[in-house]
């Protein structure tokens, strides 16, 4: 082991690492949400919204999710309801699998808001989340009802 590396270096997710390094313009690259291959599944789901908060979800709490286009993905939990909006939310990104999918088979570690102060443009074709609202179960429900 070298003098720039550490014993976390070794065991860190590589992909993470990737998605993380800068690019030209002193940028990090975006991406929508992040796996960890290194798992068959994933325990929690890390959602980091727009204002730069974070929270940490327990995927025993999502009970469903629910798609009604590309552009709009609604995690329901246990407790609250996020409701992810952006574009090509659908679209394939690894071997042909949508988001949807690796949400079923609890793939997704990371879901992440677009920040253009922070991110380079993603690829037109790429997912890309523009926000993340989260409501009460009993807000959600209100909501829900004042629609109808």
């Amino acid at each position: 082991m070298s003098d720039s590396s550490s014993i976390f270096d070794l065991y860190a997710d590589k992909q993470e690492q990737e998605s993380e390094a800068q690019a030209q313009d002193g940028k990090q690259d975006y991406k929508a949400f992040g796996l960890d291959k290194s798992r068959d599944r994933q325990v929690r789901l890390m959602v980091h919204y727009k204002n730069g908060m974070m929270e940490v979800i327990s995927y025993s709490h999502l009970t469903n999710a629910l798609c009604t286009s590309s552009q709009y993905i609604s995690l329901i939990c246990s407790n609250c309801v996020l409701t992810l909006e952006g574009s090509n939310l659908l679209a394939p990104v690894m071997e042909g699998v949508n988001m949807m999918e690796l949400l079923q088979d609890e793939k997704i570690r990371t879901v992440r808001c677009f920040n253009g102060t922070a991110f380079s443009e993603p690829p037109d074709n790429e997912p890309v989340i523009n926000n993340i609202q989260r409501l009460s179960l009993a807000e959600w429900q209100e909501a829900q009802s004042g629609e109808t």
